[in-house]
């Protein structure tokens, strides 16, 4: 029914304090959900979880699932280019998972950030891949979802951040997040992210000599 879409990864929008709901009956139409939560407090001794992004969560298209997701009450759309919808890259759905299950304080990161990818070597977030930002001398691994725009942090040890691997960012299948924000390429020289016209639109432009024209 799926054909090729089977196994990725889609971000949904769902309408507003409907998330749990429709976290549920995706599940039960054989979809493989993924709301992430954080915890926000207690109620009556009781933990409550807040969703990460609210207004939207993820779902995975297995060969078990019946029904369109559209079709699911409290469903908006699927989020894409256009009416084509487009699916979430599988590392940066992993490394959201491991740091929501970490049981590490999460915080929403404003923006999308640029940077060099790393990827963790050690620990509970062995496998995330992100930018490491350094915050007030604390070390915090930002991990985005370009397709939302939206990314969360987490606190990291100075022995994890010693130890992260350096990706490379021409790495098949390793998306950057500061890729999308114009949709135009960009050069990475000495550290240094450019777009490529850069250079070009910042050559002074020559003046053409005063005189009579003929």
């Amino acid at each position: 029914m799926f054909g090729s879409i089977i196994d990725q990864w889609f971000a949904i929008q769902v309408r507003p304090q409907s998330e749990r709901m429709v976290s549920l009956l995706l599940r039960y139409k054989g979809y493989e959900d993924f709301l992430p939560q954080y915890p926000a407090g207690t109620t009556r001794g009781q933990q409550r979880l807040r969703p990460l992004f609210p207004g939207y969560l993820f779902c995975r298209v297995t060969p078990n699932a019946q029904g369109l997701i559209v079709t699911t009450p409290g469903v908006v759309r699927i989020l894409g280019v256009g009416s084509e919808p487009l699916p979430v890259p599988a590392d940066e759905i992993e490394s959201l998972q491991k740091i929501v299950s970490s049981g590490f304080a999460l915080e929403t990161w404003p923006a999308l950030e640029e940077g060099e990818i790393v990827e963790l070597t050690q620990g509970a977030l062995r496998g995330c891949r992100g930018i490491v930002k350094t915050v007030k001398s604390h070390h915090r691994l930002i991990v985005s979802i370009t397709l939302l725009h939206r990314s969360v942090s987490v606190e990291l040890s100075s022995d994890s951040v010693r130890r992260a691997a350096r990706l490379d960012p021409n790495r098949p299948g390793l998306k950057s997040a500061i890729e999308e924000k114009s949709g135009r390429p960009k050069l990475r020289i000495n550290g240094d992210v450019r777009r490529p016209d850069v250079a070009e639109s910042r050559r002074p432009r020559r003046r053409a000599p005063k005189g009579d024209s003929e």
